[in-house]
């Protein structure tokens, strides 16, 4: 999905969840701009971006920027198997 393709489907989220709704998202994420979290990671992204160079693993830092900009406030960064995390956030 391309940057621009996540910044309209945050828009939509903006306009459609309920006050108190909950998003929930789950992956694998840079949790500090531009370092993986594991190797496994690396070679995940560079997969991806070799399919496509506007794929990738996403910096936490943007995305939860795009959620808090449509009044997203973050609950949660659980911490899954195989180096994912469980992101959720509360619509305020």
């Amino acid at each position: 999905m391309a940057w621009n393709e996540v910044e309209a489907m945050f828009a939509g989220i903006g306009r459609l969840l309920p006050s108190g709704g909950l998003l929930c998202i789950y992956g694998p994420f840079n949790l500090e701009e531009g370092r993986f979290s594991s190797p496994s990671n690396a070679q995940f992204d560079a997969i991806l971006r070799a399919q496509a160079a506007h794929m990738g693993i996403r910096n936490f830092a943007a995305v939860d920027a795009l959620a808090a900009a449509q009044g997203l406030e973050l609950q949660a960064n659980y911490p899954m198997p195989a180096h994912n995390r469980l992101l959720v956030w509360r619509r305020t």
